[in-house]
């Protein structure tokens, strides 16, 4: 325990006293179930695939279910980056600055992807530097690498960071939007119309993924939306994959009852029951979770097992792809909020002090895993299976290597690159602090109510972390 206390101390930049503790552990969840799926699908692709003898379909739904970590970092990230807005639309706080907002994401996430972007094109894919590929390595320098063209090419994970950081670009505006809507009236209404707000957002990110998977690909929408248009706006609108704005709404929509609960009296009513009812909510987010990892098994085996879908064989098959994110959200969700608000017994596991290590070097680990783990199957691995069949000793190897080099390779990159970046930015934030043209937007409402401010002086929620989730 004081090992692990000290190397958190170690690795932390300072200013995270005020972040949420059981968070920096579900970072880690989903950063380590990313690596498991990717462990498992090399084990698969090259034929050393550890399935349990009775149990293989149960085993292959739970390993291959890590892909699912991406959607809770998507939750994640909509979460700790609305917590400012969230406490301005319901409170009348200061309205956080946009310039300091960007500056902040941008050297959170720009020198570490450009540092991987270099290397990894100089070691492993030389043919970005070649004139046919300069378009598409010009999409990767602008985060545009969810585009089809360039969709999970290069390294499988850069795609998300694509979603990420559009993400950043649009929060400001998507807040700016909802602030016209709901700075106004009692906390109560103000919750309504936010909610509402986040609810067209969600129906949208679904809507934008029939239009990917359905809609387009049978020329339902080509009357009324051209190929020619299509060409040009389809990238922006749906990338490769969506852009899954219903799970960052869903992020934003426990965000927003999180601040209020924080800024309520704390023998409330609703502060009252969520304590009361953490356990079971935590447990029901779990059932929702695990269902859809059944239900991702039995599409990506296209119904072979788990024969209760059967009766709908149609609907888990074909809608797989347009429901994936927001059911995932939902159960997720659930389990995120149960754990703000769990005794300390279900709190404990996710603040283990080597678990929220990991969550510390999230980013780096969540950016390498992947083409070092490629690359030492293909060195070592391969050639050994000829020799050793044995699964159980091929696997241990490559977690030998995780355990080795992936980590502490992705640690030093955190010390050396992504701390010197955030500490940047943090200067940077800090003087256009104090120059009068970047501060905060104020967007004038009528005055508030006696009652829309908070009955009791809540604690000062966390400030917006620098190390977030990236994936």
């Amino acid at each position: 325990m004081f090992l692990g206390q000290s190397i958190i101390q170690f690795l932390d930049d300072g200013k995270q006293k005020s972040s949420i503790k059981v968070l920096d552990g579900v970072r880690a969840v989903a950063c380590l179930s990313i690596l498991i799926f990717h462990v498992n699908v090399a084990a698969q692709d090259h034929q050393f695939w550890l399935p349990l003898p009775v149990l293989s379909s149960w085993y292959g739904a739970v390993a291959l279910s890590g892909q699912s970590g991406v959607i809770l970092f998507f939750l994640l990230s909509g979460f700790l980056l609305f917590l400012p807005y969230a406490k301005a639309l319901l409170f009348e706080s200061t309205w956080p600055s946009f310039w300091q907002f960007y500056v902040r994401r941008v050297f959170r996430i720009v020198p570490a992807y450009y540092v991987a972007l270099f290397l990894m094109i100089c070691f492993f894919h030389p043919e970005y530097l070649q004139v046919d590929k300069l378009h598409d390595l010009w999409l990767f320098l602008t985060f545009r690498m969810d585009a089809p063209e360039t969709f999970q090419q290069l390294n499988g994970p850069f795609w998300t960071l694509a979603v990420e950081f559009q993400f950043y670009l649009l929060l400001p505006l998507f807040a700016w939007i909802f602030a016209l809507f709901v700075r106004r009236g009692k906390v109560g209404w103000r919750m309504t119309k936010l909610m509402l707000c986040l609810v067209a957002m969600m129906t949208w990110g679904v809507i934008s993924l029939y239009c990917l998977y359905v809609w387009l690909p049978k020329g339902t929408l080509t009357p009324f939306y051209p190929p020619s248009v299509q060409a040009v706006v389809n990238p922006y609108l749906f990338g490769g994959g969506g852009k899954f704005l219903e799970v960052f709404a869903m992020g934003m929509l426990i965000c927003m009852l999180y601040t209020y609960l924080r800024y309520s009296p704390q023998d409330s009513h609703w502060n009252q029951h969520i304590r009361r009812f953490s356990v079971p909510l935590f447990l029901f987010g779990l059932a929702i979770s695990s269902f859809m990892v059944l239900w991702h098994f039995y599409a990506w085996d296209q119904g072979h097992t788990f024969h209760l879908f059967d009766a709908y064989r149609n609907l888990a098959l074909h809608s797989w792809n347009e429901w994936e994110g927001l059911c995932y959200a939902i159960g997720f969700g659930l389990c995120l909020l149960a754990l703000l608000y769990a005794p300390i017994w279900l709190k404990r596991p996710f603040e283990w002090s080597p678990l929220r290590w990991i969550g510390l070097i999230s980013f780096s680990l969540y950016m390498w895993h992947d083409p070092l783990i490629a690359l030492f199957v293909s060195v070592v691995i391969v050639p050994l299976h000829h020799q050793i069949s044995n699964p159980v000793i091929l696997n241990s190897l490559v977690w030998v290597w995780v355990c080795l080099v992936i980590i502490p390779f992705s640690c030093l990159l955190y010390l050396f690159i992504e701390k010197p970046g955030m500490r940047l930015g943090e200067k940077i934030r800090q003087k256009l602090a104090k120059q009068p043209m970047h501060q905060p937007l104020l967007i004038p409402v009528p005055p508030l109510s006696a009652n829309t401010r908070p009955h009791e002086k809540p604690t000062p929620l966390p400030s917006e972390p620098d190390r977030l989730p990236r994936v």
